[in-house]
């Protein structure tokens, strides 16, 4: 038979299971705050890229206006060298009547020459610039697609860790919900065990009764006890996880 003070110290010893229990629930409850933390940091981080992506497109609208604007410089030396050439050719066939001009006449051809030549030079290098521009625009767009890439798997990334972070609410709900009924329990059974006491004739009978409740609940507290070490695990792989990230 199982003594009054034996139930007693199996009592107590479940009731310092019960605060280690509660010690640990509020520690995974700290953790999970934790959790909460690192997600704010990791949504301002994806802040941060949409930014940063916005800036390029900026930028890519920029070098697009300076090639439409070399476009349209380029299409006015065109232009110039066009009546360059005009000119020389009639310059010329008014030489050809008058001697007394030509040496002037010769001169502004050579010009007119230096010019145009200018003018091709000026095209070609408008013409380097512009495939320089067009070089820095694909780089831009190759960075843009990565980087469009990257907040893909950031968002896939952030919607597992919510729903992680959301059954983990849940355990600790269900984990606290349960706390609060075995203490209860223990409350009802310390007032039967001392109702016991006053009953000597019927002690014994209810010292077995309780001896099995005691021996059902010290198991069932041992099951929320691993249930609790799991979601430790749990929650340190989710830690784990989000620093990779």
């Amino acid at each position: 038979m199982v003594s009054i003070q034996s139930l007693r110290n199996r009592l107590v010893g479940l009731l310092d299971t019960y605060k280690q229990l509660e010690s640990q629930s509020q520690l995974k409850a700290d953790e999970l705050a934790k959790c909460k933390l690192e997600r704010l940091k990791y949504e301002s981080q994806l802040s941060e890229l949409y930014n940063a992506l916005t800036r390029k497109e900026r930028q890519l609208e920029d070098i697009e206006q300076k090639i439409r604007e070399n476009e349209t410089k380029t299409s006015e030396l065109d232009k110039s060298a066009a009546e360059c050439q005009k000119t020389s050719e009639l310059l010329t066939e008014k030489l050809q009547t008058r001697d007394d001009i030509i040496e002037e006449l010769q001169s502004k051809t050579e010009d007119a020459k230096a010019r145009t030549v200018s003018a091709a030079q000026t095209y070609s290098a408008t013409i380097d610039r512009l495939r320089d521009a067009q070089t820095a625009s694909e780089r831009l767009e190759k960075r843009e697609e990565e980087l469009q890439r990257v907040v893909q798997e950031l968002d896939k990334e952030s919607a597992l860790l919510t729903a992680k972070i959301a059954r983990m609410d849940a355990y600790v709900a269900e984990a606290n919900t349960r706390q609060a009924a075995l203490e209860e329990a223990v409350s009802k059974l310390s007032e039967r065990l001392d109702s016991a006491n006053a009953r000597t004739n019927e002690a014994e009978t209810a010292a077995e009764e309780l001896s099995l409740e005691l021996a059902f609940l010290e198991e069932e507290a041992n099951d929320w006890k691993q249930k609790g070490l799991q979601l430790q695990q749990q929650l340190d792989m989710m830690r784990m996880t989000m620093q990779t990230v």
